[in-house]
């Protein structure tokens, strides 16, 4: 079974959550070619649940696209003082009623993790270079990834 290859990055450049710092982690799968645009898959809170070892496995088996995952930790503020704590910004960037958080994956998050993934996969493997394509343009949603709705039986 093909396995994907991962790598991580520090985010601090956010305006929309200024002075945050968080932690990024990329899953790419084998069968990205860099040519053919590729699902996208954000988790927040940071990659995790052995999402390489189960993503593998399910494109592997043709279950599920190519896609590509991408793990992101919400921000931390640093402590303001040496008597104080870092603030975590969990609550106020995934509770926000605003559009905010949105704005920060799409505005910052995504270009940053393309810009990193074609340098990443440039130097991983030489025949998976270019971009994710819809990463920044989230209305290009390739074949097959687009969310589908189904009833619960019952």
């Amino acid at each position: 079974m093909p396995k994907g290859d991962t790598f991580s990055f520090t985010f601090d450049k956010s305006k929309v959550f200024p002075g945050t710092s968080r932690n990024v982690t990329v899953y790419v799968p084998k069968q990205y070619d860099g040519k053919t645009p590729a699902c996208v898959y954000v988790n927040q809170d940071g990659m995790q649940w052995n999402a390489p070892a189960v993503f593998d496995k399910l494109i592997a088996e043709k279950s599920m696209p190519v896609t590509i995952a991408i793990g992101v930790t919400p921000g931390i503020l640093k402590a303001a003082n040496k008597d104080a704590l870092p603030r975590f910004n969990r609550s106020p960037e995934y509770d926000g009623l605003g559009g905010d958080y949105a704005r920060f994956l799409l505005d910052e998050l995504l270009p940053e993790v393309e810009t990193k993934m074609a340098a990443a996969t440039a130097r991983l493997s030489s025949r998976r270079v270019g971009t994710i394509g819809p990463l920044a343009a989230p209305s290009a949603v390739p074949t097959g990834c687009a969310p589908t709705a189904t009833a619960a039986s019952g």
